[in-house]
């Protein structure tokens, strides 16, 4: 380990620091030009809540909308989330694991909607009736 400030390889260690998110940190100071270093001992985590919130978050995705997955971290975990944050945990989460392979829904709607010949204004009065009679659920 050197010193990123004069390329020393003489540092004592010189305390540590918890950083608010992101993990305790190791300081060094350096023998020649007396400047210190931080070092991370854990890697970051960025995120707020714990892994346990976000995985009955995108567990609970595909059965429950977003306000409602909100209340039930609020009721089983005792912790207020937004709405916004669960939306951006789907994303990273769930949606990204999903195989570019398989089309989504609004696709396969579109294309139940074109081989009837509607318009897409039509599209709020037909998608109850295309989920069930094409098993687009």
């Amino acid at each position: 380990m050197k010193c990123k400030f004069c390329g020393s390889s003489r540092l004592v260690k010189n305390g540590t620091r918890e950083r608010r998110y992101r993990g305790e940190v190791k300081r060094f100071r350096c023998k020649d030009c007396n400047r210190q270093t931080l070092i991370a001992i854990q890697p970051p985590n960025k995120m707020r809540f714990s892994d346990d919130v976000i995985a009955y978050a995108v567990q609970l995705f595909e059965s429950a909308s977003l306000r409602d997955i909100k209340e039930a971290i609020k009721r089983k975990f005792a912790v207020r989330v937004s709405h916004v944050s669960i939306a951006n945990w789907i994303k990273k989460f769930y949606i990204a694991r999903i195989p570019s392979s398989v089309p989504c829904y609004h696709c396969l709607f579109m294309e139940a909607l074109k081989a009837r010949g509607c318009k897409p204004e039509e599209c709020d009065r037909l998608e109850g009736y295309l989920m069930e009679t094409e098993g687009l659920s």
